[in-house]
């Protein structure tokens, strides 16, 4: 096992893949707990030994069984085991317990009868996603084969429980280690968009559709080929960091830290620019990769959770058709056959449904998403008329704003009406004021205070008097867009906002209130906590900066 690693080590540092080195170092596993587990079974006798091959089965789980181990993860293993076979399994349990330790590997064992297994995995979900990685290792194929017979075999009449229960069990994870993709020093495996939600993805196929690999989800036509191919590159550069963080530490670890992602972009090259550290360039790279990881997570468990056609027929009978090809139902819009054209070929068809939805406060349905998400690179450049109404009409109306914003970004849309969103996406503020990515930053700002239409307090109040919450809005989302670039970022974002005010047909007047909130956002958080804020000259020089209550 040491000189194994030891190996591993030096083909990582010469420039082994990511998923290449996991590969071998379940290799060098497979290599040693065989060795182990045929010298426990003859250690029991002729006889006993001839029944524990016939009636016990070793079987990686989990990690191990995926063939994506790092090099300090633990081993899972089940030890299967026929009913006639209890008197073998516990010898020999004991015996490769005690050997696998003394190798110098972390363990967590199990062992099981097919029966028991399946029981267990029915009342425990991490159990169950464990068990959907199995890999028969050594001893009885017949057996093992008997079990995962058993285990698919149950699938059919609880698949959508299971749904429900991996989805809400990786949402308490994500709360636990970052629920945003863009957090700042992420958990590369558990926050959103981590491996982890790679692992959701199989154990989705695996439990709606029988399989479990991206590629062949994308064979089926339940992934686009381009999703399959974006997930397999990020899970390429997810590893190869994972196994690297490993190695540096010499112990499990997966939180990448503000001195490991400085370590890493040196490690990797990565070349200061204008505006922009070497690491902020790495770890745009990592958060393009995570935000695709995680925008294709969950348009599988979406599509995987909705009963088929359900949403169509409720639509079909208790909804109403709007212009253009879309039908609103009583808790989703979809496409009908004329709107899931329109999307195809026209960026307004895909904003005159993204504006509906914010109106008529419903879910657009995965299916009709799916259709704007595989079309929309090739919508062009040109801006209809129509398409900037749309999108006006969108900003004025807090009621889906932040989500419908965020699935215009992930699509690339909404950089199309502010161009500057394409620089600022993933683009990392390496700096003790934010916790999160430019873009990540303001399109929370824009989400925080459309929340406030429901605060009973005096800031809701105030929220809900305001005429004009379109140059609001419009203000927060763009507000930080000039980072990354050269000089002051407020006034880059003066420069943004007066060219955002002019593309999207805004009148003058409301143009220079969005130029003002963007470039003087810093102002009044700097006179707060940096001035005397009991000097009456400095309230009435703010006074006349802001020029007026609405502004204010």
């Amino acid at each position: 096992m040491a000189q194994g690693h030891e190996d591993l080590q030096r083909r990582h540092r010469q420039g082994a893949g990511g998923l290449e080195l996991c590969r071998a170092i379940s290799d060098l596993r497979d290599e040693v707990l065989l060795g182990l587990f045929r010298d426990a079974a003859a250690e029991l006798g002729p006889a006993d030994s001839a029944l524990a091959r016939s009636g016990l089965a070793l079987v990686a789980l989990a990690g191990y069984g995926r063939r994506d181990v790092a090099p300090y993860s633990d081993v899972d293993l089940m030890l299967l085991r026929a009913p006639g076979a209890s008197r073998q399994a516990g010898p020999l349990a004991k015996r490769l317990l005690r050997d696998v330790f003394d190798a110098g590997l972390v363990l967590g064992h199990s062992v099981r009868t097919p029966e028991e297994a399946c029981r267990m995995a029915s009342e425990d979900v991490e159990i169950y996603t464990s068990l959907v990685e199995s890999r028969l290792l050594g001893g009885s194929r017949q057996l093992f084969d008997r079990f995962m017979r058993r285990f698919s075999g149950r699938l059919p009449n609880r698949a959508p429980a299971l749904l429900a229960a991996m989805e809400k069990a990786r949402q308490d994870e994500r709360i636990k280690y970052g629920e945003t993709v863009f957090l700042l020093e992420p958990n590369v495996k558990r926050s959103r968009g981590g491996l982890r939600d790679v692992h959701l993805m199989r154990w989705v196929g695996f439990t709606r559709y029988g399989i479990r690999e991206p590629a062949e989800l994308a064979a089926l036509a339940v992934l686009s080929e381009d999703d399959a191919a974006a997930v397999a590159r990020a899970v390429e550069f997810l590893l190869w960091l994972r196994n690297e963080m490993h190695f540096w530490a010499g112990k499990p670890g997966d939180v990448l830290d503000r001195g490991e992602q400085v370590r890493i972009a040196k490690r990797l090259g990565y070349p200061a620019t204008a505006g922009m550290l070497p690491v902020e360039g790495f770890m745009r790279d990592y958060f393009r990769h995570t935000s695709r990881i995680s925008h294709v997570a969950a348009q599988l468990m979406a599509k995987a959770r909705a009963a088929k056609r359900t949403g169509a027929v409720v639509a079909a009978v208790f909804g109403h058709l709007a212009e253009g090809g879309f039908r609103v139902g009583p808790t989703q819009i979809l496409a009908t056959r004329k709107g899931r054209e329109r999307l195809r070929r026209s960026l307004a068809g895909v904003m005159q449904l993204v504006d509906l939805a914010n109106l008529y406060d419903k879910q657009i349905d995965p299916a009709t998403w799916d259709v704007v998400r595989q079309h929309a690179a090739a919508l062009g450049d040109e801006i209809p008329a129509q398409a900037v109404a749309h999108f006006r009409s969108l900003l004025a109306h807090p009621t889906r704003l932040g989500e419908l914003l965020r699935s215009l970004h992930e699509t690339a849309l909404l950089e199309k009406f502010i161009p500057a969103l394409a620089h600022a996406r993933g683009l990392l503020q390496f700096n003790q004021y934010h916790k999160y990515t430019v873009d990540e930053h303001c399109l929370r700002a824009v989400e925080h205070a459309a929340a406030t239409s429901n605060d009973r307090g005096p800031l809701g109040k105030v929220y809900r008097k305001i005429a004009r919450k379109r140059a609001l809005h419009l203000a927060l989302l763009i507000h930080d867009l000039g980072k990354g670039q050269p000089g002051d970022h407020s006034d880059f974002g003066l420069e943004i906002a007066v060219e955002a005010g002019k593309r999207l047909g805004l009148d003058p007047r409301e143009t220079e209130a969005v130029a003002f909130l963007a470039h003087k956002h810093l102002l009044m958080n700097h006179l707060a906590f940096r001035r005397d804020t009991g000097d009456e000259s400095l309230i009435v020089r703010f006074a006349v900066s802001v020029g007026s209550p609405e502004l204010l």
